[in-house]
């Protein structure tokens, strides 16, 4: 059984290359190449319900489990469908979520815990803070730097991009201090103030989480939790953005093999990637590093674009199959009819998840205006901001390594 789960992983057959454990939050070493054990966590404490490294900049789609010697007793891994989850979590905690993000904060360096060395695979501090950078952690270096502090903000809510469901996929839940066991949590608490727990958990502008909000998510993941034994040989295969997985409290010896692939980041998942190839087709990144549009006729080059309007323009000058877009330009007087309105009202919908009539682009026929009519509520200006910022930092990195 060894060398045949060896050999398989080694061809990649079924899930393609495999992923190393980067970014990591729990205990686990190597068995062969990328296979790893399951976490080594206490086998009385229970592993909450989550779906791996949904805190990260990036995170595997594919997951696989491989039952190499099951418990005596317990030890199940339980799973859960993270579409239910959503559908059970209440309209207006998700709507909270939605708009203020999750905020992961962890603290590095106490004596508990992982230590960043392992986390992020790397001794060197300069590295540390370049894969930091570019992974959108913010880092902290405290008593004269032996010890370091973590913060990084991440969606709570992720869209499919093969069954286009809504998905609750975040680890607000799981790291926070109040899903430990009563007798962990408490000893943590007694050591240590708040913000230097070894993990936790907030709203993405650094506010706490409510109790009862957070006890609301925890029931809509018992809700639809299911379990199976393990037997030897067995092996569970997860759509990551799908299914969460946990694990149960076990007696006697447990092995159980981990296998990752197919990783995908934030900017992936986003529907605002499928234009990347629009945007950077008209934009171009100033001096300065902000990006700004290629100049049309009567637009000079130096003036400063929103990145909404970037976004729009990209995808009307896609639409329209014209290299460029002065944000100022009509629609009609570039030769767009109505099925190149249509197909751009469709996108931008897609994209920024609005409703717009069929009319829209006979109401605001040039970017400008179209831009100021998608913003309706300061809501919608936040997260159709942070849309459209996404989608130009994620262009930006790649004129930069271009």
């Amino acid at each position: 059984i060894h060398g045949e789960l060896y050999e398989l992983a080694e061809r990649h057959s079924l899930w393609g290359e495999l992923l190393t454990y980067q970014d990591r939050a729990t205990p686990r070493h190597p068995v062969a190449g990328k296979v790893y054990t399951s976490t080594e966590y206490p086998p009385s404490h229970r592993i909450f319900l989550h779906n791996e490294n949904s805190f990260a900049y990036s995170w595997p789609t594919r997951i696989c489990f491989f039952c190499a010697t099951p418990a005596q007793q317990g030890g199940a891994t339980p799973i859960a469908d993270v579409r239910r989850v959503w559908q059970r979590i209440d309209s207006s905690i998700r709507q909270r979520f939605e708009e203020k993000q999750v905020m992961y904060v962890r603290n590095f360096g106490q004596g508990f815990g992982l230590p960043w060395e392992t986390v992020f695979n790397t001794a060197d501090r300069d590295e540390l803070e370049v894969y930091c950078q570019k992974a959108h952690i913010q880092t902290e270096w405290l008593d004269q730097g032996q010890r370091l502090r973590t913060r990084q903000v991440r969606p709570a809510v992720a869209k499919h991009p093969q069954t286009g469901d809504w998905v609750w996929f975040n680890h607000a839940a799981v790291l926070h201090v109040s899903t430990l066991k009563p007798s962990l949590r408490d000893a943590f608490l007694n050591e240590f103030a708040l913000e230097d727990l070894p993990n936790n958990t907030y709203y993405g502008d650094g506010s706490e989480i409510e109790p009862d909000v957070l006890e609301h998510i925890r029931a809509a993941y018992t809700a639809e939790k299911t379990m199976f034994s393990w037997q030897t040989g067995d092996m569970l295969v997860l759509d990551n953005l799908l299914v969460a997985h946990g694990r149960e409290p076990y007696t006697g010896p447990r092995k159980i093999w981990v296998g990752m692939a197919k990783s995908m980041d934030w900017t992936e998942i986003s529907t605002v990637n499928s234009i990347a190839p629009q945007i950077q087709s008209v934009c171009q990144s100033s001096e300065s590093g902000h990006m700004q549009l290629v100049a049309g006729p009567d637009l000079d080059s130096t003036t400063q674009l929103t990145p909404l309007e970037i976004v729009l323009a990209a995808i009307w000058a896609k639409n329209l199959n014209i290299e460029t877009v002065d944000v100022h330009d009509n629609f009609f007087e570039l030769g767009g009819q109505s099925l190149e309105a249509i197909d751009i009202i469709e996108e931008v919908q897609d994209v920024f998840q609005v409703s717009l009539s069929l009319r829209a682009l006979t109401l605001t026929p040039t970017v400008s205006e179209l831009s100021k009519s998608l913003i309706k509520t300061p809501t919608e200006k936040q997260r159709i901001e942070k849309t459209a910022q996404l989608a130009l930092d994620m262009l930006q990195g790649n004129l930069q390594n271009s």
